[in-house]
């Protein structure tokens, strides 16, 4: 290393250099988790749960991180409860307000939001549905980095072909933002007011349960939205910074940072129907009991696993059914995942922990949607079949620390 600082441990393993990236919490915030799938049967009247509501994600899911932890707000009784996820999407538009200035890389806009899409879910005998808003709305921080202008729209006029949001500001005007740009207003055709940005799409992530299961008014659902970052965040004026050589910050003991404590893989997807329509005794399960079960509420879990994860159609019945990875907490003074409650369809029991006093975290199944009836192959025959994949998912967890 030929500038910075550099911080080794006795073992010479690097704890800080000019390449340490942290991460970066742009997003937070609770919710309780909703249903995205539809029951239809006597048995399961009066069930159905609140629609889930989605929040748009910082960045892609590719890049972005998902952290989140049930929390009980109040009362005190120990529980499990259970949340999956599954991504979808919106498009977000900026239009001017205020005529671009020549020679600024700056302009002044409005938000505008189409209603999030959950796409490759529905179909005619296993339909779903998401709420057509979103929570926590951000237009400082949910479209930075987003292309306004390519070979059209808000690059018409500017410095370069592509022109992207490097950085939003609020202004004294309401739902008027001022966006710093990547590239300079240069020649006439800059846009006027009303001018449209390029469409900038976003991915949303939506947290689920099953139906009314699992969420009371005990309980909501805390969550943490960022990625890894080497750009700085605070303005403390105290602690210990980093940075590289070209003035991105490398460290920061002001950031918040996920400490994580264990990483275990297993199978989480669900297995497979019998010929009765049940689902094996034996359920895709695996979990960790925490080091320190005395601070419980502080574990998160960095989610690894999204979207559908098995597909279920049953023609004896006839009944359909999807199930989706999802994630158990288990709170000290319950014996229970209750994994057989929120993957609901398979028989037998939850699985236990060790013993009550252990605060266990883990992956199984959660049913996201469950309809009585299939496709027909002719007048009296049913379609049956089964989508599952056998692929290991990874259960992260840790504290921010």
């Amino acid at each position: 290393m030929a500038y910075g600082i550099e911080t080794t441990n006795k073992s010479g393993k690097t704890l800080i250099d000019q390449n340490s990236r942290q991460v970066q919490i742009v997003k937070s915030g609770s919710l309780v988790p909703g249903a995205i799938g539809v029951y239809n049967s006597t048995y399961n009247s009066g069930r159905v749960g609140p629609t889930a509501a989605g929040v748009v994600l910082p960045g892609n899911r590719a890049t972005s991180l998902v952290f989140a932890k049930p929390r009980r707000v109040s009362g005190s009784t120990a529980t499990a409860n259970h949340f999956a996820i599954h991504f979808g999407n919106c498009n977000i538009v900026w239009t001017c307000t205020t005529a671009a200035a020549l020679g600024t890389n700056y302009i002044y806009a409005s938000y505008s939001k189409s209603n999030p899409v959950l796409p490759g879910l529905t179909s005619s005998y296993l339909p779903v549905a998401v709420s057509n808003t979103t929570v926590n709305d951000q237009p400082t921080v949910d479209t930075v980095g987003g292309l306004v202008g390519a070979y059209g729209n808000w690059a018409s006029g500017s410095s370069a072909a592509t022109n992207s949001i490097q950085d939003i500001e609020t202004t004294s005007t309401s739902g008027v933002y001022k966006l710093i740009l990547s590239n300079t207003w240069t020649t006439s055709s800059r846009p006027g007011v009303g001018s449209v940005a390029r469409t900038i799409e976003r991915d949303i992530v939506f947290f689920i349960r099953v139906q009314a299961y699992a969420y009371n008014s005990a309980w909501t659902l805390d969550y943490k939205l960022g990625f890894l970052s080497d750009k700085a965040e605070e303005t403390a004026g105290y602690g210990f910074e980093v940075y590289k050589s070209t003035g991105q910050l490398a460290f920061s003991s002001n950031r918040e940072n996920f400490q994580i404590e264990s990483i275990t893989s297993g199978n989480a997807a669900p297995i497979a129907s019998s010929s009765t329509g049940n689902f094996s005794s034996t359920r895709p399960f695996f979990g960790v009991e925490v080091d320190s079960p005395s601070s419980w509420a502080d574990y998160w879990v960095l989610t690894t696993a999204a979207g559908s994860s098995g597909a279920f159609i049953n023609g004896g019945l006839p009944r359909a059914a999807g199930f989706s990875n999802g994630y158990y907490f288990s709170t000290p003074g319950y014996s229970s995942y209750d994994n057989g409650t929120g993957s609901q369809l398979f028989s037998g029991g939850s699985s236990s922990k060790s013993t009550s006093s252990a605060h266990g975290i883990a992956m199984s199944p959660v049913l996201n949607a469950r309809w009585n009836n299939a496709p027909a192959i002719n007048a009296y025959a049913k379609v049956s079949d089964t989508w599952a994949p056998e692929a290991p998912s990874s259960l992260i967890i840790g504290k921010f620390i």
